[in-house]
């Protein structure tokens, strides 16, 4: 579980592309955080 998401994000990194690190900061994708599993 929780493959396709970091599977994904790898994807998306090794294209060049940035993950939004925190609310309010621009980035090319973000991740939804009430679905992410822990």
């Amino acid at each position: 579980p929780g493959r396709l998401l970091t599977d994904t994000c790898a994807l998306l990194d090794a294209r060049g592309f940035r993950m939004s690190p925190h609310i309010g900061e621009a980035g090319d994708y973000v991740i939804e955080r009430a679905f992410v599993a822990r």
